[in-house]
């Protein structure tokens, strides 16, 4: 997997920053998946980009956390291209991709993996570390999202209605404003 910039729908912000979650090997990043979401273009003497970095329990390979966080970034995907769109049933469509997207993160983890938020900050790309900062919308993010993983973890799995799925979708869509408006939506 490459570092890199995805290119995505909102203008780039003035600072220059990305989001990104972190994938670590020997207590040093070793990738940082990108959220594409907030930047479309990196330049090189921008400012470090934002991260987000989960913690699992149980500790997962360093392969499946790769796979449920490509999940993720497939899911937020999906949700952005859903809220450019102006056709109903593309919209649609791209919200269930979203969903599907989150449905495998959430498979890869299990049932017995739990998901949190260790940290945010910004990413250090020449030492390879995060440096923690206090980042309220983007903890808000990661708390949504970790939430959203808890509540595809006790769906039912079915096409059947489910309310665990219902609060999943209400997360991750939350999730989502937070990080395109970069403000924190719920308490």
């Amino acid at each position: 997997m490459l570092l890199g910039q995805v290119a995505v729908s909102a203008p780039a912000s003035a600072d220059g920053y990305s989001n990104c979650i972190p994938i670590w090997r020997n207590g040093r990043i070793v990738d940082c998946v990108p959220i594409p979401i907030l930047v479309e273009t990196w330049c090189p003497t921008c400012p470090p980009d934002y991260a987000l970095d989960f913690r699992e329990y149980t500790v997962l390979p360093e392969t499946l956390k790769i796979q449920y966080v490509t999940a993720l970034n497939r899911g937020l995907r999906s949700l952005d291209q859903a809220a450019l769109t102006t056709n109903p049933a593309a919209r649609q469509q791209l919200r269930a991709e979203a969903l599907n997207s989150f449905t495998s993160a959430a498979q890869t983890l299990g049932r017995n993996t739990t998901v949190s938020v260790a940290q945010v900050g910004y990413i250090d790309r020449y030492a390879g570390v995060l440096r923690p900062a206090s980042i309220p919308w983007l903890s808000a993010a990661g708390v949504d999202i970790a939430d959203g993983l808890t509540a595809l973890q006790k769906a039912n799995g079915g096409g059947l209605p489910d309310p665990w799925r219902d609060l999943a979708v209400a997360e991750f869509d939350e999730a989502y404003g937070e990080l395109k408006h970069q403000v924190v939506i719920g308490p």
